[in-house]
């Protein structure tokens, strides 16, 4: 590093508590520090790290410093920089909800990564843009997200990616109620991560393979996976938000089986985690299965009132698929409560967005190509732009040639007329009266100038011969200045006996 030793030191000191900070100071205290060497990449790199960790427990906090991220990353010309914080700013907006505008930051640092070939995070974005199009519904856009993602982590040979890649795969195909497909790439993610040693991904491979064997109502499966992820919740990450995942999808297990207390017991639980966390989406989850769990106990208007308020929290956060789903409970149990006009009215919106799951697809396959064509098209405006650039130097480079041609003919020409000259004053020396003297010094300057000017006439042939080799290149003009010596000697002679002579 380039930089002063007590900044490094500084560095050092907060690099080992950056990849486990939950504190908003550690993340001001590392852009305090970027202020003073805003160039410097490893801080840049910890600071990134430092609110990666926020973005789950303070996305707001974390927010904030993803955005001075980019700036400082912006000002000092490290678009790696950028590209990390917009993904960054992504996850924050997704988090909080607003899907729309993570899908437009997360477009942003897609289209930096590619200009910057950046393509580690280029795959981390495009799993982030499968995740949050899947909030929306849009599961075909999501699947082709996940697996442009897991080609690009497969040419990257990073085993972290492709895990995350399989699992979100399988989410998505059972999203489509391909749940035996789904099995197979939550096995593959799973046999990926036991390798790895990691505990989080493998807890979420346990989970979600779980609530594959519950649709395919294989209980006692499903409850094996469930608490094996439970078992590594409880014993490795206590305090997690993912915890509430866990819960709930041993809270509809048991539901599945009627085992109403269990149930009831993982949805307290559920509902203590996802307050505790602030997780729209455990919070989401857990209403649900309490109107779930009033359903099957009988009570139906409980049911009716915990489902309505899921529906608020599910359009709220724009979470499209919640809200098809709850629209059909609200159907049932308006139906069992003999309220047939409201049954009526939400089996009807059920049917409508259900319907219109296929035009969210497409306006969001419309985005996607729209994306791609503005790529397209800037990548040829910049290659129109680089042609234009090399057409106009090698039209610069043809003038200057042409100039220096130009020059040179003139200046030959003037050699020329002004050895012309000298050999007219020789020849008429008798007129003049010069002196032998005058005489000799004349036809010496003659041909010193006609010989000289050959030699530099000669050295371009010369350097193109040599091929720029020195060696050979003394060689040639030793060789022709030996030769134009013995010329200029013998001619020199020559001429003023010719000229004594007459």
């Amino acid at each position: 590093m380039r930089n002063p030793i007590i900044l490094f030191t500084l560095v050092l000191f907060f690099l080992p508590t950056v990849s486990h900070a939950q504190d908003p100071a550690e993340a001001d205290s590392i852009y305090r520090l970027l202020l003073i060497t805003p160039g410097d990449t490893n801080l840049i790199y910890s600071l990134n790290s430092s609110i990666d960790n926020l973005t789950y427990s303070d996305p707001e906090t974390a927010l904030y410093y993803a955005k001075k991220q980019d700036s400082l990353s912006v000002v000092v010309g490290y678009p790696h920089g950028s590209a990390m914080a917009l993904n960054l700013q992504g996850v924050c907006y997704e988090l909080s909800g607003d899907m729309r505008k993570a899908i437009e930051i997360y477009l942003q640092a897609a289209k930096l990564s590619m200009a910057h070939n950046l393509l580690h995070t280029l795959s981390t974005v495009y799993n982030n843009l499968g995740i949050v199009y899947s909030y929306l519904g849009a599961i075909e856009t999501s699947l082709d997200y996940h697996f442009k993602s897991l080609e690009l982590a497969e040419s990257l040979q990073d085993s972290s990616k492709i895990s995350v890649n399989y699992n979100n795969i399988g989410l998505r195909l059972s999203h489509l109620n391909q749940e035996e497909r789904a099995i197979e790439y939550y096995k593959k993610a799973l046999k990926v991560n036991l390798t790895r040693e990691n505990y989080r991904p493998v807890s979420s491979n346990y989970l979600n393979l779980g609530r594959a064997f519950v649709i395919t109502e294989r209980f006692d499966s499903a409850l094996y996976y469930y608490h094996k992820a439970m078992h590594i919740f409880e014993t490795q990450f206590p305090k997690s938000m993912d915890k509430s995942l866990v819960t709930n999808g041993l809270a509809y297990t048991y539901l599945h089986l009627e085992n109403l207390d269990s149930a009831r017991h993982y949805l307290n639980l559920c509902k203590e985690i996802s307050e505790r966390t602030n997780d729209f989406y455990g919070k989401l989850e857990a209403v649900s299965l309490e109107g779930a769990i009033f359903k099957k106990e009988g009570q139906f208007e409980l049911a009716r009132k915990a489902f309505l308020n899921a529906l608020d929290l599910a359009e709220e956060t724009g979470l499209f698929d919640n809200e098809i789903e709850l629209y059909r409970e609200l159907a049932e149990v308006s139906h069992n409560l003999g309220d047939n006009d409201k049954a009526y009215s939400y089996y009807l919106r059920y049917i409508e967005l259900n319907d219109s799951l296929f035009n969210v697809e497409k306006i969001n396959e419309i985005a996607n190509i729209e994306f791609t064509y503005q790529v397209d098209k800037q990548a040829r405006l910049d290659s129109l732009e680089q042609v234009q650039a090399q057409m106009l130097r090698l039209e610069g480079e043809k003038e200057a040639i042409y100039l220096a041609s130009r020059r040179n003919a003139l200046e030959f020409s003037g050699i020329a007329f002004f050895v012309l000259i000298i050999f007219l004053i020789i020849l008429m020396n008798r007129k003049l009266k010069l002196n032998d003297k005058m005489l000799n010094l004349l036809i010496f300057i003659f041909f010193v100038i006609i010989f000289e000017a050959s030699l530099v006439a000669f050295d371009p042939l010369i350097d193109q011969w040599s091929q720029g080799e020195v060696l050979i290149k003394v060689i040639f003009n030793s060789g022709l200045a030996f030769a134009i010596f013995t010329a200029h000697h013998f001619l020199e002679g020559r001429m003023i006996r010719m000229i004594r002579r007459y």
